[in-house]
């Protein structure tokens, strides 16, 4: 990404080729350095180019919080894909209720190491984000698995990472859908074990 916003100052023609909505469907800021990514480059990234993102990797990026779930909601409609993993403290339900709000074509999003997303924040996400196929938890609950149950229709992977579900409600995870036809394509991933359910 920096090279493209380097030659996007060599000429007025560079910077037209650079600003192809191509370039920017899929943003990788995982490579950057954590401190780097901050609510300001988010903000000013999708401002820049609205409704053109679709996959944005915002992997062990630490500075990132509420003002760049502002900007995604306003400005980023056409989101399918966020990786948050290792985003830490500064991730909590407030973000995802914002993402929800303007994000609703969501398909895959990763929150490994959100600690601090409760049931709210994924309820938040379930209801809103009708599209949702793929999500990754850690430290999940039998109250944010049965949020995904009950309100996420096209949902058919959840990876635990860390996560105390019980038994149970591992259960009620093939009755996704009402005990449609893809409710048999529901995954659960934990650890390194993957149960096709």
């Amino acid at each position: 990404m920096r090279q493209i916003c380097v030659g996007a100052r060599v000429s007025s023609k560079w910077k037209k080729v650079l600003s192809t909505s191509q370039l920017w469907e899929s943003v990788d800021l995982s490579f950057c350095s954590p401190l780097a990514v901050t609510d300001s480059v988010v903000s000013q990234l999708v401002k820049a180019h609205p409704n053109q993102l679709r996959r944005l990797n915002l992997r062990f990026c630490s500075k990132v919080g509420a003002a760049s779930f502002q900007a995604l909601s306003e400005h980023a409609a056409e989101l399918k894909e966020l990786v948050l993993e290792g985003c830490g403290r500064h991730i909590d339900d407030s973000c995802l209720s914002k993402l929800s709000r303007g994000c609703e074509q969501l398909q895959s999003v990763t929150l490994y190491g959100c600690n601090t997303v409760t049931v709210y924040g994924i309820q938040q996400l379930a209801l809103r984000c009708k599209q949702l196929e793929t999500i990754a938890l850690s430290n999940a609950t039998d109250q944010m698995i049965g949020v995904l149950a009950t309100g996420a229709d096209r949902l058919h992977t959840v990876r635990l990472n860390g996560s105390s579900v019980s038994s149970k409600m591992r259960c009620r995870l093939p009755w996704l859908n009402g005990g449609c036809d893809c409710a048999d394509r529901l995954c659960m991933v934990c650890g390194d074990v993957q149960m096709r359910v």
